[in-house]
């Protein structure tokens, strides 16, 4: 019996069955995905490229009357921001239009400045300048709130100068600005 037991046994040990196959993973599914994950990044480069390539061919006058646009939400607020913004803009504008330094400068340093005494293309707009500024240290340092009529002209005003003074195609061509 112990010999019939061992042949059962054995016969039983024979019958354990081989592993059942897998099929490996597909991988064609991550390389289509990663194909299309590269598309995408590449498109998004080549777009981002192309968009700031437009930007930067802009002259800075445009650029600096197209930031005017995006403050106009600040214009409803009560805070001081959308002077103080309008008053940078207006700033870098000068400096960078006239090559001034009205970004470093107090209101009244920069209109005692021997650079803007010596500049003739703005002594025309003394006037105007002198009132903007003037009227954008009320706002900011005294904290005179202003009205909407006042923010409107102040924009106005902003805007009618850095059109009178943007470049004339002779000067764009010398600075190798595009109108």
């Amino acid at each position: 019996m112990s010999e019939q037991n061992l042949t059962r046994q054995s016969a039983e040990l024979y019958d354990i069955y081989a592993p059942i196959p897998i099929d490996a993973p597909s991988s064609t599914l991550f390389i289509t995905g990663g194909a299309v994950l590269c598309a995408i990044i590449i498109l998004t480069l080549i777009f981002l490229f192309i968009r700031r390539k437009k930007e930067t061919n802009r002259p800075y006058w445009q650029k600096t009357l197209q930031q005017i646009d995006t403050l106009r939400p600040l214009q409803n607020s009560e805070s001081p921001l959308y002077i103080e913004k309008i008053d940078t803009l207006l700033r870098h504008y000068i400096a960078n239009r006239f090559a001034l330094h009205s970004t470093s400068q107090t209101t009244s340093e920069f209109f005692h400045s021997k650079e803007l005494q010596n500049n003739s293309e703005l002594q025309g707009f003394h006037k105007e300048l002198r009132s903007l500024f003037d009227q954008a240290d009320m706002i900011k340092f005294a904290h005179l709130p202003p009205t909407r009529e006042q923010l409107t002209e102040i924009e106005d005003a902003v805007r009618l100068f850095i059109r009178q003074t943007a470049p004339t195609c002779e000067e764009s061509k010398i600075k190798g600005e595009r109108l």
